[in-house]
């Protein structure tokens, strides 16, 4: 094998791990072995904070939930819903740039973004923060079948002063409809949705 035949095929085998590489969030990596199918959705100015892969509708394909962080200020965030078509490639469908906390928003607590989790066609964001007057949020969403997208069906708000967590705790369960209607992902803004029609 020739010196640039060498070096060619050198090349090639670290693209996808370049083109991976370089959509990752220098503060805080996640595993470098990100799909590098998942770079053509990072936004310019964003980086890939974290990819959780699951079927998110039900049809046996694997999607992806997406977290990138933008280079603002605050590092705000924004959480995609990217689904397998038909033919195999990955597409946007749905964005909020709402649901998870930006790095910036916890308060003395720090980043506010606890978790995501995925159970079957459903997720939760959580988030957390504060600093004598704690709070933490959580909102989950549903893949609906009949109406093809993912809606709003829980959000937990809790809150406590740390001098008196016994006396001072406040939680609260809000679900449609007797709190608010039909709220797709893509619309929801977690200080604009009881009682939304």
């Amino acid at each position: 094998m020739t010196i640039p035949t060498l070096f060619l095929a050198v090349l090639l085998s670290l693209l996808p791990h370049a083109a991976s590489a370089q959509t990752l969030c220098a503060r805080e990596p996640v595993d470098e072995r990100a799909p590098a199918e998942l770079a053509r959705f990072v936004e310019p100015g964003s980086c890939l904070l974290r990819f959780y892969p699951a079927d998110l509708d039900g049809d046996g394909t694997r999607d992806y939930l997406v977290v990138l962080q933008r280079g603002d200020d605050m590092g705000s965030r924004v959480l995609l819903v990217v689904g397998r078509g038909s033919n195999g490639a990955l597409a946007l469908l749905k964005k909020n740039g709402a649901v998870v906390g930006c790095q910036d928003c916890g308060g003395v607590m720090g980043d506010p973004f606890q978790e995501l989790e995925v159970k079957g066609r459903r997720f939760t964001v959580s988030n957390a923060g504060g600093s004598r007057d704690r709070w933490s949020s959580s909102y989950t969403f549903a893949y609906s079948r009949r109406d093809k997208t993912w809606q709003l069906v829980r959000v937990e708000i809790d809150s406590f002063d740390v001098h008196a967590p016994d006396t001072s705790r406040e939680s609260q369960v809000h679900v449609p409809p007797k709190d608010f209607g039909k709220i797709d992902f893509a619309d929801f803004d977690p200080d604009n949705y009881l009682k939304k029609r």
